[in-house]
């Protein structure tokens, strides 16, 4: 397995949740980190959820590491 870091934007519409699976399964993702306006119904061991007021995403900046970002 690598250690590749997943980071989503656009988690709960409809391609978002497609790629979310692709992730979660792919053995080169050891972490998918997904944000959020509301919680969601899904959970997995390699998932981080981030529930965040994209009005006011300055304040997650730290948040936003990871090695590959898909929106």
């Amino acid at each position: 397995m690598n250690d590749k870091h997943a980071l989503v934007l656009g988690a709960t519409g409809a391609t978002g949740q497609e790629i979310i699976k692709l992730l979660l399964d792919d053995t080169n993702y050891n972490k998918v980190t997904i944000f959020v306006r509301r919680e969601v119904d899904i959970r997995h061991k390699k998932l981080k959820i981030h529930v965040i007021d994209f009005s006011k995403l300055y304040e997650y900046k730290d948040l936003v590491k990871g090695d590959i970002l898909f929106s």
